[in-house]
Order: C-alpha cells, then structure tokens, then sequence
C-alpha cells in the first residue's frame, strides 16, 4: 500500500516540526520518510540515471510504460580492505547500539534496523500470519 500504517501516520503527523532547532537540540533520529527518504530516493536516481545512462524514475514514468531501460547501478566494495575486521565490527556495533538505544515517538514500539530481526519476525508471521490494513485487503479481494 502506499501510506503508512494508522499509528505510524499519527505519530509523524503529531510530532512534525517545521523547526530545525527543535530537532538539533533534543538530537532525535526521525524515520526515512517523507522528505529525507525522497531526497534521498532523488539523488539515488539521478546518480544511477547518469552512471548507467538508463532511464530515470521521470523517464519511466512519463515515457516508458513498460518500465524498460530503468537505471539501475551495483557498487561492490571490500569492506576488508579498507578495514580490519575487529575495528569494523566495533564501528557498526556502536551505530547499532546508537539507534536502538535512540529516543522513541512510542515507548512500546522497539526501533529495528533493516533485516536485524528477519529470523524472529519471519518465524512470528509464518505463525501469526501478516497484518494487513483492512482497506488494502479489500481492494486485494476486489482484483
């Protein structure tokens, strides 16, 4: 579906700011939506457009119904040999930590780094089954 789940689109909607210093001053990490998550998904595809010569997210939407001739760009790099493996593990052992530990819009709703809890959460849905929002369901049953 196209928009976030209900408690997460109140959370954003009651805690957004307009003001930079709010944020520089209680130091929160914000979730990659909306504006950092687009900028972000807009320089991606002007650097892959212009690295592969491919079609960007313009192109293909306005030109290319069929989706053909889409950038796409793969960067390899060998962490190892930039550095030590101890030094590395540590680096992102304290970014992990950094953002777990990070300040919560809801106490009851841990912060996850991507695929850290995979294991766990694709044990808990082949049990449980996957929560979809009801209105996404319907429109699914509809096709």
């Amino acid at each position: 579906h196209t928009y976030p789940p209900r408690r997460q689109r109140q959370m954003w909607l009651r805690d957004r700011t307009r003001e930079p210093g709010v944020i520089e001053k209680n130091r929160r990490i914000l979730p990659m939506g909306y504006w950092k998550g687009s900028g972000l998904s807009i320089v991606l595809d002007m650097i892959a457009t212009l690295l592969s010569d491919g079609a960007s997210v313009a192109e293909v939407t306005q030109d290319n119904s069929d989706e053909y001739g889409v950038s796409q760009i793969f960067i390899a790099i060998e962490v190892d040999r930039l550095i030590d493996g101890p030094t590395r593990d540590a680096k992102l052992q304290r970014i992990m930590d950094f953002i777990t530990t990070a300040e919560r819009a809801d106490e009851n709703v841990a912060v996850r780094l991507p695929g850290h809890e995979f294991t766990r959460l694709l044990e808990e849905n082949r049990r449980n089954g996957i929560t979809v929002d009801d209105s996404v369901w319907a429109k699914i049953q509809s096709l």
